[in-house]
């Protein structure tokens, strides 16, 4: 079951983002096979924050299904390779692998994941941030697309 939800991955998204109550931001994302049960992910959009500033946005990862456990881990990706762990999906049998958890420790910040599987063509990813100076929520929404949608920076 959990290799559904890898496999899901695959393909081209819309992504919108609220990041607490300082920006949101909007743009593309792709889940690229580069090899068996390894799946690039490449994120462009722009941020827009409260004071009306656009900032180019990037991130990318790599997702990894492992079959002999049936699970996926996040990677941080550097140079289009795996670098160190961001974190491990735990499914749980969560309402039928509708949804996982996973958290990731940077400093004295914790990040705790959830993914809401809502469909085979959306999904939400939800962070809630906390640590000391720190306390907020990112919220993104996935939806499947056909090809990337041109962004107008």
């Amino acid at each position: 079951m959990v290799y559904s939800h890898f496999d899901n991955f695959k393909g081209n998204w819309l992504v919108n983002r609220k990041l607490g109550k300082q920006a949101i931001m909007y743009g593309n994302a792709s889940f690229e096979l580069i090899q068996e049960n390894l799946l690039y992910y490449k994120e462009s959009g722009i941020a827009i924050w409260n004071n009306y500033k656009k900032v180019k946005v990037s991130q990318k990862y790599i997702y990894k299904y492992d079959e002999n456990e049936d699970k996926i881990s996040v990677y941080f990706s550097q140079r289009d390779k795996i670098n160190k762990l961001f974190y491990t999906l735990d499914f749980n049998n969560n309402n039928n692998f509708k949804k996982a958890n996973a958290k990731h420790i940077c400093n004295l910040d914790t990040y705790f994941a959830e993914y809401l599987f809502i469909n085979n063509k959306k999904f939400e990813l939800i962070y809630n941030v906390r640590g000391p100076k720190k306390k907020f929520e990112i919220k993104t929404l996935f939806r499947k697309i056909n090809q990337i949608v041109k962004i107008n920076y």
